[in-house]
């Protein structure tokens, strides 16, 4: 008899709860949704959680807590990223959640966060071998993978969030990755944002529907397609992609990122996958 497993990632832009029928490596998800919150919003600025963000994760993590009950889920692994690494009042929240929920959040350095993307790459990708790069709201994580493991990994301060504010500055640390990480062909593209991307794209190509795990494009097409999101605005990348309403102000960020890790790291073909952080924590967690 398999048991459920709920795993709760709590990140900088948004919350979510994917539920696994089977701990297991072969297991797919059977519930997948998340809450734009923002706790990271002008954390650069304030050195703390967003207020209304906070206001909107709480009451998020309470209805997948009532959610997962119902579901009879004994086991809710939740993890915190960026926003929970670096707010000053992060603790404080921790603690919040902890009482309210009886949920205890691990919160994961940039480096474990690296890891656990890259092994979920390779849960349904295992003969792959390249670079993954995980974008979120406040971080960016990139990790070599190779043979079915994890080697050389890194965590930049480059997330949609902070990008969209302040590109030129925050671009910087692609200049220094470690030379490992710059002699790969692949570079497989991990989060929310880069699969609303990747799904723009192929609507570019009159391929809507199209499943995203797995879409493969060649570096210049890669890098074409993203100058002409760089330049469009929320409301035209709503009517001409369908990008969500919350993941159309960030799509030109996210855009600027993909041309600079691929400068930087000089591959040559981009793959999106769909399975990423949660699905990483899931086979640690067997």
């Amino acid at each position: 008899m398999t048991q459920k497993r709920a795993i709760l990632d709590i990140g900088s832009n948004s919350v979510r709860m994917v539920v696994f029928d089977s701990p297991q490596a072969t297991g797919k998800p059977s519930f997948n949704v998340k809450v734009a919150c923002g706790l990271g919003r002008d954390l650069d600025k304030t050195g703390k959680l967003h207020p209304e963000g906070v206001i909107l994760a709480l009451e998020a993590i309470q209805g997948f807590h009532t959610l997962a009950r119902a579901m009879k889920i004994k086991t809710i692994i939740a993890i915190g990223t960026a926003a929970l690494r670096e707010a000053k009042d992060a603790k404080d929240f921790v603690r919040r959640v902890q009482t309210m929920t009886k949920i205890k959040i691990r919160v994961i350095s940039g480096e474990e966060e690296a890891r656990f993307s890259a092994f979920g790459v390779l849960r349904a990708l295992p003969k792959a071998k390249g670079i993954v790069g995980d974008l979120g709201g406040g971080s960016l994580e990139l990790a070599r993978i190779e043979k079915g493991n994890v080697h050389e990994v890194v965590s930049l301060p480059l997330g949609v969030l902070r990008v969209k504010g302040d590109a030129t500055f925050l671009l910087r640390p692609l200049s220094f990755l470690p030379r490992e990480l710059t002699n790969e062909k692949t570079f497989y593209a991990v989060g929310g944002t880069w699969r609303a991307l990747a799904a723009a794209w192929l609507i570019s190509r009159d391929r809507k529907g199209e499943r995203l795990h797995g879409v493969k494009i060649e570096r210049a097409d890669m890098i074409s397609f993203c100058q002409k999101i760089m330049k469009m605005k929320p409301k035209a990348l709503i009517k001409t992609y369908g990008v969500e309403d919350d993941r159309a102000p960030y799509l030109p960020a996210a855009a600027r990122v993909m041309v600079e890790v691929l400068a930087a790291t000089g591959c040559k073909q981009v793959v999106f996958s769909t399975t990423s952080l949660r699905d990483g924590i899931l086979v640690s967690s067997q």
